[in-house]
Parts: structure tokens; sequence; C-alpha cells
């Protein structure tokens, strides 16, 4: 079990090649990678530039996390409880 999930976590490859690019597959399962609205970079220069005044609208991506984060509770909520109903009813 878990052969498909790639290498481990927590026992890093020595060598750096490896170690970059077990980390990523491990962080593309991430929250912070797969949330959308999040704001990617590829470059110190972009994060810069979206860091400008007036280049991002936080605001409006602010509403975007928070619709999204309530949608994801209530469905959370819906299945732990569907869970723990059905456990009690066994």
């Amino acid at each position: 079990p878990g052969a498909a999930l790639g290498p481990s976590p927590f026992i890093p490859a020595l060598d750096i090649e490896s170690w970059f690019g077990n980390a990523r597959i491990w962080s593309d399962r991430t929250d912070f990678a797969r949330f959308p609205h999040l704001l990617r970079f590829g470059s110190v220069a972009e994060l810069v530039a979206q860091l400008q005044p007036g280049a991002t609208d936080w605001v409006e991506i602010s509403a975007r996390m928070k619709q999204f984060n309530d949608v994801q509770l209530a469905l959370s909520a819906a299945h732990w409880a569907a869970a723990v109903s059905s456990s009690l009813a066994a």
C-alpha cells in the first residue's frame, strides 16, 4: 500500500537532484498547491510584479478564497456527519 504515492517524504534522498524531485512529488499534493485562487510566480521578479500597487486585486482574490473555503467546509462537515452517523448506526 502507498507504493503509487512515490517516495517517502520521511526518508529523503541524499543526492540533491532526487531530494528536490521527491519534494516536488509531495508538495504537489498539499493544499497550497491544489487550492484555487492562489497566486503563483516563477521568479522573484514575477512576485515583485504581482506585489506592485494595483497589480493584484487582493479583495477579489480573498473573496474567492473565502467562497471556496466555505464550500469545502460544508462538504467536509456533511461528509463527517454522515461518517459518524453511519458508525453510530452500525
